[in-house]
């Protein structure tokens, strides 16, 4: 992941998809401080293992404030997650979250 996340050739990339690679938050990592994913408007990752700590990367990722949607299913992420999506000043363009087959709880989904 880290490769992709540097690459040039994905400067104009507007939809990023990687399904069931259990990347984790460390490859949540690599693209949340990407230069040249910086232009991203859909990002989906399902059954990655990214966990809250992955999408704490994303929530404080200033480069990804142009996502329109983020789909991070089966990533298994708690209510601390959520509250760090919910949290986010840098996501004010999302108009999608799909957060869906996660353990958010009642917590979670309260944030």
């Amino acid at each position: 992941m880290a490769a992709l996340a540097k690459s040039k050739s994905v400067r104009r990339l507007k939809r990023l998809i990687i399904p069931v690679q259990k990347l984790g938050p460390e490859s949540a990592r690599a693209i949340a401080e990407s230069d040249p994913l910086s232009g991203l408007q859909y990002l989906k990752l399902y059954r990655n293992k990214i966990g809250d700590q992955g999408v704490k990367y994303f929530a404080e990722s200033k480069k990804l404030s142009d996502l329109r949607s983020l789909r991070l299913a089966w990533n298994e992420i708690t209510a601390e997650g959520a509250k760090h999506v919910a949290d986010s000043q840098n996501f004010r363009s999302l108009t999608s979250l799909v957060l869906s087959q996660n353990r958010l709880g009642d917590a979670g989904a309260k944030a």
